[in-house]
């Protein structure tokens, strides 16, 4: 008894082979380009803390011109001015509490942590890859 085994779809192999290739072209492109530029948790600590010391030298515009594009998209220059002027805990000495990496929408994100030294709360600089070196994403007063 012979059995006739279903016939396979002549444009499955070539469809394999093109996933293949393209599978193996994005491996190679990763490889070669290196991917986001590394970031160790004191390189991170150091950019967020210069960010924060313009934000405290009543530099705004300074600090403004060290963020990504995205963050500039979201917060224009004037409305970031205001947003430091509304923020106490921005004005004053702050401890570093720690940086954690993160990812969000394939991207690796630093988030700085420092305690302000009056009050309670926390500032948080998020740092992102953008043209080979990293700068503030976002800032947030908790």
């Amino acid at each position: 008894m012979t059995t006739d085994a279903p016939a396979r779809p002549r444009w499955l192999l070539p469809a394999g082979a093109v996933i293949l290739l393209l599978a193996a072209g994005v491996g190679a492109w990763f490889a070669l380009s290196g991917g986001p530029p590394r970031l160790e948790d004191d390189a991170a600590r150091k950019i967020a803390e210069a960010f924060l010391d313009e934000v405290r030298a009543g530099k705004p515009d300074a600090a403004w011109a060290a963020t990504t594009a995205e963050f500039k998209s979201i917060q224009g220059k004037d409305t970031f001015r205001a947003f430091v002027k509304a923020k106490p805990a921005l004005k004053g000495p702050a401890a570093f509490d720690g940086c954690q990496k993160t990812q969000a929408n394939g991207l690796t994100l630093a988030v700085c942590t420092f305690k302000p030294a009056k009050g309670p709360g926390a500032v948080k600089v998020t740092l992102a890859p953008e043209q080979g070196q990293w700068k503030v994403e976002r800032l947030a007063v908790e």
